[in-house]
């Protein structure tokens, strides 16, 4: 599907961060759809209204003082899922609620019970995701046959989206990550059958930071990842999307310069990112960013490009007076003194 819906993905993507996207892109329907690969999912993974009155009374029983749980438009009974997070044969009941109904904003949180007995007992609650909700679905993302919830709801007109993924180990659920975007993407990036979450967070006008997230199987949760491990992910989707805005009238922003610098450097694209900055330093001086910031990624990129880091060190020879450190990637050999021994990392 990655394949077969890129170009589309690339031009709706560009019209979305552009703020001019309509329901017209094939499939797309939300922000969030229009740049998330879908994976494996299907219509029991999918918030539907619940029949099961008991199910309903009891979640409703389970909510703080006030609080109520939220309907689908035009629906008389509340979208719940229902799924088994763990495989262990025990239904998992997860809700979104409404803590402070009749007032504006909302605030909204999110319940999980479990059935145990025909009975359904509480096993999380948040409260404060958002003021209305993006959606709720399970998702495969750590491929081991586990589910993860994935939970995403707007915080403010301007404040981006709250970004929740919430696991079960050892029988309790678990937050995987808690994060704040404007727009998510989630696929495999690096071939390991698990999904990587790239959140892309606005920074000024055209110009976008955006941070990976990778499945960290020490810690068991995701955790931010260096965004050059992820070349191809940069080269199919972000680079054609402030190369757009080059060919549309955007030759002298130095937003959309750094942005395409920067995404140059992290396709691993490194002489095509010091020609943009070089051309971004020369813009309008009083524009955004400032020139501390390209220098600082002109930095950045020229080390990728002429330096070495410690894993390439393969012999280290101490010598009376200095230390000899033997790089076989480059061929070359540095002596230093030794009084740096233990002190520094080259």
């Amino acid at each position: 599907m990655y394949r077969n819906y890129k170009q589309i993905l690339i031009t709706c993507l560009t019209l979305l961060l552009m703020g001019t996207l309509s329901v017209g892109c094939g499939r797309i329907v939300s922000p969030t759809d229009a740049i998330t690969a879908p994976r494996s999912s299907d219509a029991s993974n999918q918030t539907n209204p619940v029949s099961d009155q008991s199910a309903i009374d009891q979640l409703q029983s389970l909510l703080p003082t006030g609080a109520k749980l939220i309907y689908t438009p035009g629906e008389s009974i509340p979208s719940i899922l229902k799924t088994d997070l763990n495989n262990d044969g025990h239904t998992e009941w997860a809700a979104i609620y409404v803590s402070n109904p009749g007032s504006t904003p909302s605030s909204l949180g999110i319940i999980m019970a479990q059935s145990e007995n025909g009975k359904l007992k509480q096993i999380y609650m948040q409260d404060g995701i958002g003021i209305s909700l993006s959606q709720l679905t399970v998702q495969d993302l750590i491929g081991n046959g586990t589910k993860t919830v994935l939970v995403e709801a707007q915080v403010g007109a301007s404040a981006g989206r709250s970004v929740t993924l919430l696991g079960m180990e050892n029988g309790e659920v678990k937050p995987l990550l808690k994060t704040i975007a404007d727009k998510i993407y989630m696929d495999d990036l690096n071939g390991d059958n698990k999904a990587e979450i790239a959140t892309w967070v606005h920074d000024t006008g055209q110009l976008f930071t955006i941070v990976i997230y990778s499945w960290d199987q020490s810690q068991k949760l995701y955790s931010k990842t260096p965004n050059e491990n992820f070349p191809k992910f940069f080269k199919d989707l972000v680079i054609p999307y402030y190369e757009s805005l080059l060919l549309n009238g955007e030759p002298s922003n130095r937003m959309v310069a750094y942005g395409l610098a920067d995404t140059y450097a992290n396709a691993g694209e490194l002489e095509k990112a010091l020609s943009v900055i070089e051309k971004g330093l020369v813009m309008d001086k009083n524009g955004y960013p400032g020139d501390n910031m390209f220098l600082a990624l002109k930095e950045s990129v020229q080390a990728r490009l002429g330096g070495s880091s410690i894993s390439d060190v393969t012999t280290i020879a101490p010598n009376a007076d200095i230390i000899v450190y033997t790089n076989t990637k480059f061929n070359f050999t540095l002596k230093l003194p030794k009084s740096w021994e233990g002190k520094y990392d080259v």
